[in-house]
């Protein structure tokens, strides 16, 4: 701090006021361009990233096998917090607010079977990421969220003719799935949704009544 104050007063002693003024004008204007420049970098920076991460699925060809209605899920995902730790309290357990998120109001429940091939056969992407919106949702910019996302609760892939859980993982290439998805009760066509990246549609039955 010491340091700027005797520059600037050295500035006065050797300039003109005027010309002192401009210079330090000048550097204000020079930090400021600079701030904005870094800002506009880390900006661009994180949009390519988020970009890049839907890019495997880009124009994914989708072929639906089946939608079937489906009750509310009574256990957590096993999506939900895969990475965290969690606590294995009694108390932790049993706690009722925890249980309705299960099964949130207004949402309905089905199990999709689906076949997702991406438009390059060794891209590389994760289906726990899967998400679906409406069939309509055309974002007003680029990585606008739908408020109307459906939620994805259990994913699993067929191997060997049998489908598996699947958990965080990355798969390869196209892949054959079942999906239980919480959908909001008012959709009836949705699209798939991978970190803002659309494709395909679902449509959906009309909406049955579930206990809950």
């Amino acid at each position: 701090m010491l340091q700027l104050i005797n520059f600037v007063l050295n500035l006065f002693v050797l300039l003109p006021w005027w010309g002192a003024i401009g210079i330090l004008a000048a550097l204000a204007i020079g930090f400021w361009a600079l701030a904005h420049y870094v800002v506009f970098r880390l900006q661009r920076e994180v949009a390519q990233a988020v970009k890049a991460q839907g890019e495997p699925l880009t124009n994914a060809v989708v072929t639906v096998h089946s939608v079937k209605p489906a009750e509310p899920p009574t256990t957590p995902s096993l999506l939900e917090d895969a990475d965290d730790e969690f606590d294995d309290s009694e108390e932790e357990q049993q706690d009722p607010e925890q249980d309705e998120a299960f099964a949130p109001d207004h949402f309905a429940y089905f199990w999709i079977e689906a076949t997702i091939a991406p438009q390059e056969s060794q891209a590389v992407w994760d289906p726990s990421m899967l998400a679906m919106v409406p069939a309509d949702f055309e974002p007003d910019s680029e990585f606008e969220f739908c408020g109307q996302t459906a939620l994805l609760h259990t994913v699993e892939v067929c191997r060997n003719g049998r489908f598996k859980p699947q958990g965080a993982q990355n798969v390869t290439g196209t892949q054959r799935l079942r999906m239980l998805f919480a959908i909001p009760d008012d959709v009836r066509e949705a699209k798939f949704a991978y970190h803002f990246t659309h494709f395909g549609t679902v449509a959906l039955p009309a909406h049955f009544a579930t206990a809950r």
